[in-house]
Formats: structure tokens, C-alpha cells, sequence
């Protein structure tokens, strides 16, 4: 965690909770860190730091408002004049990752991993030598690099693979980038660069490095997508991993199905509430067309819920403002209409 990436994640219009902000880099999926995170615009930034220590985050946020880069505003946070100020000088030298969203839809760790170890693979094929230890790799990564190689000696060539990965990197169009890229790559007489080596080479913080080959290499994901002839298709083969929990996928598909939260609970033993959650979580992690709002608010309620909270901005409508007016009004209805009214203005 540094002062670019905390600034980045504030704003200079938009209170912002503190650990709200925390949770999602730590990849907490409870329904209010995804909801805010969802206002925020930040949810692309789910789990990007699971490993990060809350004293290290408190130190950078303390740090922040030390400088008079961030203010506090009702218990909420954004930044000052002075904080978009820096955050605008600090994005001219630090690296913005452009692949988040891919990142929340693959495992960027296993596709990094087959990667990098396919190159080892042919790289000593190249050079005919059976006799080398391959990098670190997990057993099922093993098998697979195992598995390719048999039918890459079938369907590729040396030359071809070669030329995908050199397209690859040559369609960055920024050198420093594919540089920072294959430094990594292990081959034969090649043992790669770590992250640290890269740090000092390039001056920089080794979790800026790591940062920009994990985004780099994610970016080559939709790329790979687009040619199913291509050699390096076979490592995306089962490494889609869905936002929406499986648990939740599963009641969201109950409800298409015309079954009751009450009928869901019954037959696969859970809380009412934990169904309702779970239909929360997928409403704010999916597209608008693939809940059914229809089904599960009626218009009278919507134009209810409008007509109370005319004028006022999202951020600011209260459950207990409502509660006066609808007393027997769920809770769960009203952090809905806040998703479905949300995911509106965004369309």
C-alpha cells in the first residue's frame, strides 16, 4: 500500500469510508463493503491486496491526513485540493493498472503460472535438454505444462510460440512495459529476473514491479481470447472464476425459477436473510438485465420509493427516513432499489 494507490482510490467530490476502501482491497464480500465499493467505483479493485496489515493501510491513511491530502467529512473521508493536486503529479510516474476487470474474472495466479512455465518448457525443448528443474509451480500446474507440451509438439512450432509471445508483448506498445514482462521469463541458460532485481534495475519499489507484470500479463488474456487457434489458448482453459460466489449463483438461479426467498430457505437450509444477501450480492456484482427487478420489486413500491426520496442524491438516502413513512419496509428492498437505481444512472 502506497500514498499513490490510497489517493487513487479516494476522491475529491465523494466522502469515502475508510475501511470500506481497506476491505475491498482486502476482498471482503460482505453486501455493504461490495455496495459502497459499487458507489465508490472501485470494485474492480476487489482482492488486489488480500495480504494487506491494517496497521500498514492506518499508517498510509494517518500519513494521508497528516499532509492535508485527505479531510475527514462526517466520519467519511476525500481528498483535499492539496491530494488531487498530488495524486495528478504522482500519476505521471506511477503506474495505473489497466487490467482490473479482467482480473475479477480469471485467476491471474494460475494463468501467470502456466504461462511462465510453458515458456520455460519450450525454451529447453528448443535447445533439446531434457535434464533442468522447472520453476516453482503447483502439481496441477505441472501436469498441465505436461499435458500442453505433448500437444504442443503436435499442433506448434518452436518459431510459432515464439512469435504469439513476441506479439504479445510488441502489441504493449510501451518497451519499458514488455521489458519488465520477459525479464521474468525463465528459460534455457535464462534464470529471469525477481522482482526485487527489477526494483533496484528500475529504481522502483518491488510491489510496483509485481503490480505492473501481473496487470501486463492479465491484459494478454483477452488478447489470447480473441485467436482460438492460437498456441497459447489451452492455458485459459478453466481459469474463469465468476465475481458472484457459487452459493449465491445458485439462489439467484432459484429466484429466475420463480421459487420464494422462503421456499430457497427451506430447501437448502439457510436464513432467509443469508438468501437475501446473497441476491444483494449478485445484483451489485452483475449487469442490470440479469437480475429479475421485475419480479422481485413491484412498480407500486418503486414509485413509492421514488416519490419519498425525490431530489436526493444515493449516497444520502437513509433506511430510517423511509422506515417513517413505510413501516413495514424490509430492509433488503431498500438497499435494492439502491443497486437497481445505481446500476441505472450507470447505464
Amino acid at each position: 500500500m502506497d500514498e499513490f494507490r490510497l489517493l487513487s482510490l479516494l476522491s475529491d467530490q465523494q466522502p469515502r469510508r475508510k475501511r470500506v476502501v481497506e476491505n475491498i482491497l482486502k476482498g471482503r464480500r460482505t453486501v455493504s463493503t461490495l455496495f459502497w465499493g459499487m458507489r465508490y467505483g472501485i470494485l474492480d479493485w476487489l482482492g488486489y491486496e488480500k495480504k494487506l496489515q491494517r496497521d500498514t493501510y492506518d499508517s498510509v491513511f494517518d500519513q494521508l491526513i497528516q499532509e492535508q491530502l485527505v479531510e475527514a467529512v462526517d466520519q467519511q473521508f476525500r481528498l483535499t485540493e492539496f491530494g488531487t493536486a498530488r495524486l495528478n503529479q504522482l500519476a505521471k510516474t506511477h503506474y495505473q493498472p489497466q487490467n482490473l476487470a479482467v482480473g475479477q474474472f480469471y485467476d491471474s495466479q494460475l494463468f501467470q503460472e502456466r504461462l511462465l512455465l510453458i515458456i520455460q518448457v519450450v525454451s529447453e525443448y528448443s535447445f533439446d535438454n531434457r535434464q533442468y528443474y522447472p520453476q516453482l509451480a503447483s502439481q496441477a500446474n505441472l501436469q498441465f505444462a505436461r499435458e500442453w507440451f505433448r500437444w504442443f509438439k503436435i499442433n506448434g512450432t518452436v518459431d510459432l510460440f515464439a512469435k504469439e509471445i513476441q506479439d504479445l508483448l510488441q502489441n504493449l506498445n510501451d518497451d519499458r512495459l514488455a521489458l519488465l514482462v520477459a525479464f521474468r521469463f525463465m528459460g534455457h541458460g535464462t534464470m529471469g529476473l525477481t522482482t526485487q532485481q527489477l526494483a533496484v534495475e528500475y529504481n522502483s519499489d518491488v510491489d510496483q514491479i509485481a503490480a505492473i507484470q501481473t496487470d501486463v500479463m492479465l491484459g494478454f488474456i483477452p488478447r489470447i481470447k480473441e485467436n482460438p487457434e492460437s498456441l497459447l489458448s489451452p492455458l485459459i482453459a478453466g481459469i474463469d472464476s465468476s465475481r458472484v460466489s457459487a452459493s449465491a449463483t445458485q439462489t439467484l438461479a432459484e429466484v429466475w425459477q420463480h421459487h420464494s426467498f422462503k421456499q430457497i430457505s427451506q430447501q437448502r437450509r439457510l436464513k432467509e436473510s443469508t438468501v437475501k444477501e446473497h441476491i444483494l450480492e449478485a445484483a451489485i456484482l452483475l449487469p442490470i438485465d440479469e437480475i429479475p427487478y421485475d419480479a422481485l420489486i413491484s412498480q407500486s413500491l418503486r414509485k413509492q420509493l421514488a416519490s419519498i426520496l425525490s431530489g436526493q442524491e444515493i449516497d444520502e438516502w437513509q433506511f430510517d427516513q423511509l422506515t417513517a413513512k413505510l413501516p413495514d419496509l424490509d430492509f433488503f428492498y431498500f438497499r435494492l432499489y439502491q443497486i437497481l437505481r445505481s446500476k441505472e444512472h450507470v447505464k
